[in-house]
């Protein structure tokens, strides 16, 4: 027969085991949860892209900010990967502002893109030295050339939107 001893240590060994287990479950559950919400940010931020390759300049700035403050607060993203995306758009917001003349706002997105490519490269374990190296060879130019040959991969060839509003107001044929 079980002895009330021996009940007792089989309670707590079934106990233990339930903790145990739960535990692993409860991690496995945390982890699919952290996955859903990240895939749901990816998705959010990629229609804030596509808003903006297809969107006039009013539209693609609000797409911009909003994929700049969703990616801000989406922490739950891989850090160096939300530091690229961060950089990616600010680069972008900052190529849109120059090209409609709003200098100030080019200068702050500029400053933010640089920040975000900084933060990467600490991430990702460069030297400091070596990430400022690489981010003053970006001259406004190669910044420009950037963001265009990216914005046509992301476009089937094409160039954004936005870009027939900007030459029709400074009186440049589109076509």
């Amino acid at each position: 027969m079980n002895s009330p001893r021996s009940l007792i240590m089989m309670s707590f060994a079934l106990i233990m085991g339930l903790m145990f287990f739960g535990c692993d479950s409860e991690q496995e559950g945390s982890d699919r949860q952290k996955a859903i919400q990240q895939k749901e940010v990816i998705k959010k931020s990629e229609e804030f892209s596509r808003g903006y390759l297809h969107g006039d300049v009013r539209k693609a700035r609000e797409c911009l900010l909003n994929d700049a403050k969703l990616l801000e607060e989406a922490i739950i993203l891989e850090p160096t990967g939300r530091a690229q995306l961060l950089s990616l758009t600010h680069f972008r917001l900052y190529v849109l502002e120059k090209r409609n003349g709003d200098e100030a706002a080019a200068a702050a997105n500029l400053i933010k893109a640089q920040y975000w490519s900084l933060k990467r490269g600490e991430l990702t374990g460069v030297e400091v030295d070596k990430a400022m190296e690489d981010i003053r060879r970006f001259s406004a130019e190669r910044i420009v050339e950037y963001i265009d040959e990216l914005d046509k991969r992301h476009n089937d060839g094409k160039e954004p939107e936005y870009l027939k509003d900007t030459q029709k107001r400074k009186g440049v044929n589109g076509s």
